[in-house]
């Protein structure tokens, strides 16, 4: 179905391990490019996609010239060439059962300053839509937690991605921070049995436009309704039919430009500036949280470097709280935060025999070195920051609704 046609494809996500470059592909036929341009609206651009996701191993390396949010083009066939990368094809990023095994050929780089890219750049994106205003993001942050209530910070086990929530001091989630989760090669990472709650429909504040951040929104339809906070970044044509999804439900709301950063009743979020990079152009939380006495601060940075966003962010004097950035990932030439040598926790998010190899060692021995002793891992299910006194025997609903419940 798929096979023997070429390709415009969004380089989506770049893993570089020790087994060589892993590639996901975000791509449309190029037959379709004359379609799209005659689309005159966000909303006709968005359905006119037919995006397939398509991942790829490369043992020998040779897509080292590729960057992430950059266009390619290539062909796709049934069978193996000289010189193709054999790669898997999945119809939407969220479907791990339909798959189909085809050979990448004849990748070419597409110049970013040339016409085609430029054109892929403006069609696949969010031009046409407005940004939030900052009185609309501050209505829907303003939720009423006090700082006189517990609460408390949850990072979800959602396979290789991210999930986190504030919660009310009931563990009901008050604000989503990302909502994402295993996806494409690591969908089989996702619990099956994952479900999230949305009782007090909480916001969904996307730190960036990574699949494994949002991919639940995809998942559980009742997700579309509620009001999600975005950056305005590159998109692939995937990322684009999830937003098209939250527009028509008038839940997209993008951050506003000129807006670094706002305090909310849970915390601080920055908005870093822009750069080619997505993981480090997003949107980063500062999490307020603990027992009405004693607060503490918790960075969730989404994949953003630190060495990136630590200019970029007052961070408070004492950090008690750290999600590690993107996953526990291998970021070399990054230095961590300093921890609060008096107690602190950090959380990895990621999945069981996830492909990219995460958390890697180096990782880990680099945040302990800056003082993250208190590890929770999301593979052991899900946590909290601080730690509970007790256990709920209940989940935050009290009903058969939702999974969270927290085991710590």
């Amino acid at each position: 179905m798929y096979s023997n046609k070429s390709y415009f494809a969004y380089v989506d996500s770049i893993e570089h391990t020790q087994e060589g470059i892993f590639v996901r592909f975000d791509a449309i036929l190029i037959d379709s490019l004359e379609r799209l341009h005659q689309a005159d609206t966000f909303e006709t651009r968005a359905e006119q996609l037919e995006p397939v996701i398509l991942e790829a191993h490369d043992p020998s390396k040779n897509t080292q010239n590729l960057r992430v949010d950059h266009w390619c083009r290539f062909n796709i066939a049934t069978k193996s060439s000289f010189g193709s990368l054999a790669a898997q094809l999945y119809r939407s990023p969220s479907d791990a059962e339909n798959i189909e095994e085809v050979f990448i050929e004849n990748i070419e780089h597409l110049d970013g300053r040339g016409r085609v890219s430029r054109s892929l750049r403006q069609l696949v994106s969010l031009d046409g839509l407005q940004d939030a205003t900052q009185d609309t993001i501050e209505a829907l942050l303003n939720r009423q937690i006090s700082n006189q209530e517990d609460n408390y910070l949850a990072i979800y086990n959602v396979g290789q991605g991210a999930c986190s929530a504030v919660l009310t001091d009931s563990l009901q989630p008050v604000l989503y921070f990302d909502l994402g989760g295993g996806c494409g090669r690591n969908a089989g990472t996702y619990p099956v049995d994952f479900k999230p709650c949305f009782t007090l429909n909480p916001p969904v504040v996307l730190s960036h436009w990574d699949m494994d951040h949002w991919i639940s929104g995809d998942r559980h339809q009742s997700a579309e309704c509620l009001a999600w906070i975005v950056p305005r970044q590159a998109l692939g044509p995937s990322h684009m039919r999830f937003a098209r999804k939250l527009h028509s439900h008038g839940s997209l709301n993008i951050w506003p430009k000129n807006l670094t950063s706002l305090i909310t009743p849970f915390g601080q979020i920055h908005k870093l500036p822009n750069a080619s990079d997505r993981n480090n152009s997003g949107l980063v939380f500062v999490a307020k949280v603990g027992l009405h006495n004693n607060k503490i601060h918790v960075l969730c940075p989404g994949d953003a470097r630190y060495f990136k966003l630590l200019p970029q962010i007052s961070l408070p004097q004492s950090l008690s709280g750290l999600i590690a950035t993107h996953h526990g990932g291998l970021y070399r030439r990054d230095i961590p935060p300093l921890a609060n040598t008096k107690s602190n926790y950090i959380a990895y998010s990621y999945g069981q025999g996830n492909s990219y190899g995460h958390p890697h060692h180096q990782t880990v021995n680099k945040h302990q070195n800056a003082g993250w002793t208190t590890r929770r891992d999301s593979i052991n299910g899900n946590q909290t920051i601080p730690s509970l006194a007790t256990l709920p025997e209940m989940p935050p609903c009290g009903t058969s609704r939702c999974s969270l419940s927290i085991v710590q």
